[in-house]
């Protein structure tokens, strides 16, 4: 620990003496002795050196216990050829954050700059891609100066990138942008909903390919094209100026008037109105196409009245799973050691890996998963427990769609409670698309599983349903308590967010 102290009191070369000194004299060397004959100019007394050099656990330590300069210390760092000190990510957190709360201030210093761009219909890709802020960057030379960053230092930083990249500020008066682009949006979305209809008959009427954003009557979607081409951040939008200013962004047919003027277009307004019952029955066909599921190979409405008797049904004519399906816990690898606690007071399995991630899916098609499962799950516990399970064990809220009486509780943190004479099983089930071997569990789920762990008169089980969708591959998979004090080891933590488990089946 001495010689950085030296090297920063006195130079290198002192310190290099040091380390001659000391390497001829090894175990009678006078530390003491030596920083009273060398270092008697230093304003630090040599006993507090001393003691600091003894006391410190490194190099941060030594440097805040003697107060030295962030950046003198790390040259005397450099000159010994040691790594330097650096707080490289607070540094870097620090000038986000205050670069954040100049944001508003930045975007309108270059909206000033590129109004005159945009008044004279000027390209503004170069503004969308400054207002990313990708041009305000990180000093790096801060990292071996500064400890820490003050906001005065972002802010010169970003005033000098400012200058160099635009110039002088030219004081231009712009409309406060949230209020402009509230306004502009609205403008934008009324616009598309009167100009799809038209745009398509036109381009019908005059053999032009229709773009795909005007098949379909969503202004909210074109009014982001419009949006994230800059457009909305300038001046108010007068309807009639709308054309053109699509037209400018590659948003209107070239060859079409700027106009939504019926004489101008020449379209007849029958037309017109077939175009908005053609985008009416595309939106509900993608509507229906979002909230269907293919099961079995087949396409199922999730809202339709027969939604679950279709689904069972077609679920009740293959009885396969039986076959791929076992009546008891099954056997899994072993993670290791529990590296990780959880705020419901148990442990869990280490994190590891990265989550798997199931298809993009809608809430109407994740919610047909979870009744399909289930449906199978309540068949596989009538095999299972045959005199103890009936419809009165299923508790969840998917019960309604197949079973009278209760509404069910999703609240619960099982689907499934099974009595019998020695223990009550409670059963949670989770299905996939295919086979991740993963699935999430809530906290409510987390504490039911916790608390079941150590009730001695209660079971936890996680009934795993993959290919959920395919009733040819579907099964139902028997895994322990991802609580258990002896199997928490066999689930590991992936992911971030809520609590997603991996776990991997042993061979037989």
């Amino acid at each position: 620990m001495l010689l950085p102290v030296v090297t920063y009191l006195n130079g290198i070369e002192l310190a290099q003496v040091l380390k001659r000194e000391y390497a001829l004299s090894r175990s009678v060397f006078d530390v003491r002795s030596w920083i009273s004959s060398h270092l008697s100019d230093s304003d630090i007394p040599a006993e507090k050196l001393l003691d600091v050099c003894e006391t410190a656990t490194d190099r941060v330590e030594l440097r805040k216990m003697l107060s030295f300069d962030f950046q003198q210390f790390n040259l005397a760092l450099e000159a010994l050829g040691e790594t330097p000190l650096s707080n490289e990510d607070a540094l870097r957190r620090f000038f986000t954050a205050f670069v954040g709360q100049r944001r508003s201030h930045i975007i309108d210093r270059l909206r000033r700059h590129y109004l005159a761009t945009f008044d004279t219909g000027g390209d503004l890709s170069q503004y969308v891609q400054h207002k990313s802020l990708g041009f305000i960057s990180f000093n790096s030379e801060w990292i071996l100066t500064h400890e820490t960053l003050e906001k005065e230092m972002v802010d010169s930083q970003v005033d000098t990138q400012l200058l160099s990249a635009l110039g002088p500020d030219n004081g231009e008066e712009l409309s406060a942008l949230n209020t402009l682009l509230d306004a502009n949006r609205k403008n934008v979305r009324e616009f598309a909903m009167q100009a799809q209809p038209r745009v398509s008959a036109w381009c019908r009427q005059n053999d032009v390919p229709v773009n795909a954003h005007w098949q379909y009557n969503d202004p909210q979607a074109f009014c982001r094209q419009l949006e994230n081409k800059g457009f909305l951040d300038f001046r108010l939008f007068e309807p009639d100026s709308l054309p053109d200013y699509c037209l400018r962004a590659g948003l209107w047919p070239p060859t079409m008037p700027p106009s939504l003027d019926q004489d101008v277009l020449n379209i007849d307004m029958r037309k017109v109105s077939q175009e908005k019952e053609r985008a009416e029955q595309a939106k509900r066909q993608q509507e229906l196409e979002r909230r269907s599921i293919f099961f079995s190979g087949q396409s199922l409405d999730t809202a339709s009245p027969l939604f679950a008797d279709q689904l069972r049904e077609l679920a009740s004519t293959d009885s396969s799973w039986q076959v791929r399906s076992q009546h008891k816990t099954q056997a899994l690898m072993d993670f290791g050691v529990v590296t990780m606690r959880q705020a419901s007071g148990g442990g869990c399995g280490k994190r590891t890996g990265r989550a798997y991630r199931e298809p993009r899916l809608t809430p109407a098609q994740q919610q047909a998963m979870g009744l399909a499962s289930e449906w199978l799950a309540f068949q596989y516990l009538r095999d299972r427990f045959p005199d103890y399970t009936d419809e009165t064990c299923w508790v969840s809220g998917n019960r309604a769609s197949f079973c009278g009486g209760e509404e069910g509780d999703d609240s619960a943190g099982y689907d499934f409670i099974v009595k019998t004479p020695k223990v009550e099983w409670l059963f949670e089930v989770k299905s996939t698309l295919e086979d991740g071997q993963e699935f999430e569990l809530t906290a409510n789920e987390l504490r039911v599983a916790s608390a079941a762990a150590k009730d001695a008169s209660r079971r936890y089980r996680i009934l795993y349903v993959p290919y959920v969708l395919s009733p040819d591959r579907w099964c139902v998979i028997e895994l322990p308590n991802p609580m258990g004090d002896k199997t928490r080891n066999h689930f590991s933590v992936v992911g971030h967010g809520s609590l997603r488990l991996r776990f991997q089946r042993q061979e037989n």
